[in-house]
């Protein structure tokens, strides 16, 4: 993820609420029924076939139906890399990962994508001819469509793979994957987003490594999806797209997924700067 920079806005502080290891128990059965069917890992890569050292970069995403179009959601700035890849190799392809395997979407069309220093957002079409069960996913349908904003006080949880294990040598077969699902209070909230923030030692919930063979994939953090706790189900609230450790600190920002319209196109008039 990129570096922190500041943003305008309002900002309403408040002191992060340490979570009890009851409460972790609980948000994390949450997250495997709400959040981990829906959150993919997305590799950019010269070519479908490529082997794991030859991956130009990697991020999050969420696979999203909103009833008017089945998405993939990720930041703008990952968006990007793939762009970079493109100038270097005209067969360069999107790859989105599930439980055991992935699936190409090569020339991925945009519907729009936002500017990395204001709305680090892009929505990508997934065409239907994608089968996304045999990665093991499926879309996420919300009961509504904006979703409502994270608040304070709300316990957020996400799920992310931290760029941290991808270091394999370019005739590795195997891929060792690291999936990191989160659960942390709301700190801040903006015009732009929101922050979710703790120490690092309570931040972290699970964390925890697979491996996996060649078909298999890998990612970082960028697009994490982060949903907020509702009663004993979690909604979606936005994505995140940096995230910085001052300290013996974690902060991860995010930007609000109502910006988002249902057809995947961006919603100016919720952007007033």
């Amino acid at each position: 993820m990129r570096p922190p920079e500041l943003r305008s806005g309002q900002r309403n502080k408040r002191r992060a609420k340490l979570l009890s290891d009851s409460e972790k128990k609980q948000f994390l059965a949450i997250f495997e029924q709400y959040v981990r069917p829906y959150v993919s890992t997305v590799l950019i890569v010269p070519r479908p076939d490529a082997l794991p050292g030859e991956v130009c970069s990697s991020a999050t995403g969420l696979l999203l139906d909103t009833g008017q179009r089945r998405l993939l959601i990720t930041n703008a700035h990952v968006h990007d890399g793939y762009l970079c890849c493109v100038s270097k190799s005209k067969n360069a392809t999107f790859l989105v990962g599930g439980n055991d395997r992935s699936i190409p979407i090569s020339e991925p069309k945009v519907v729009e994508k936002g500017d990395p220093k204001h709305v680090d957002l892009v929505s990508i079409e997934v065409p239907e001819a994608v089968d996304l069960g045999t990665i093991g996913n499926t879309a996420l349908r919300p009961e509504y469509w904006p979703p409502e904003r994270a608040k304070g006080e709300e316990v957020c949880i996400g799920l992310g793979f931290p760029a941290k294990w991808r270091r394999p040598a370019d005739t590795d077969k195997l891929l060792k994957v690291g999936m990191l699902p989160l659960i942390l209070p709301v700190a801040s909230t903006s015009d732009h987003g929101f922050s979710i923030a703790a120490d690092r030692a309570d931040a972290l919930t699970v964390e925890f490594t697979l491996e996996l063979t060649l078909e298999d994939v890998i990612g970082g953090m960028s697009g994490s999806p982060v949903f907020v706790a509702s009663g004993a189900k979690a909604c979606l609230a936005g994505f995140i797209y940096e995230g910085w450790q001052p300290g013996n600190a974690m902060i991860l920002q995010a930007a609000h997924a109502d910006f988002l319209k249902a057809d995947g196109t961006l919603d100016h008039s919720k952007m007033p700067w």
